[in-house]
């Protein structure tokens, strides 16, 4: 399999690598698959497809493949923001991370970090941005 000169490598189950910006195109246009859209980027659900990409297994320290369940494409540069829980967790994320927020009639939405606000029950330990997600 070919390496790409630079970026992150993203390829299917049979080996053919893709480009990032070509593969958000093309997938884009599916609306059921956009998270969020807006002018800070786009996050595209993919967890029904095989796109992978290398990893690295910290448990038997080697290389190893991760399925990628979403895509992030950034269309400038974002900020970085402290979000604490009320379990007094805090983390440090990018503007545009998505996290999942239970609403008051107990459905699930998503709700970038920029947009969060107190009292909000997000769903700690559940967020698209784990692992399998690649972000350019």
């Amino acid at each position: 399999m070919p390496i790409p000169k630079s970026g992150v490598t993203i390829y299917d189950k049979d080996g053919n690598i893709y480009n990032i910006a070509e593969l958000v195109d093309g997938l884009k246009a599916d609306k059921e698959r956009i998270l969020v859209d807006d002018d800070i980027g786009i996050s595209i659900d993919i967890t029904d497809l095989e796109y992978y990409v290398y990893s690295l297994d910290l448990t038997e320290q080697k290389n190893t493949s991760a399925k990628i369940s979403t895509l992030h494409h950034r269309k400038k540069k974002a900020k970085i923001l402290r979000i604490t829980l009320s379990s007094g967790t805090a983390v440090d994320v990018s503007e545009d991370t998505i996290f999942h927020v239970k609403d008051k009639n107990g459905d699930i939405k998503y709700v970038r970090a920029d947009k969060l606000k107190e009292g909000m029950d997000v769903m700690s330990g559940i967020t698209p941005n784990g692992p399998g997600v690649v972000i350019y």
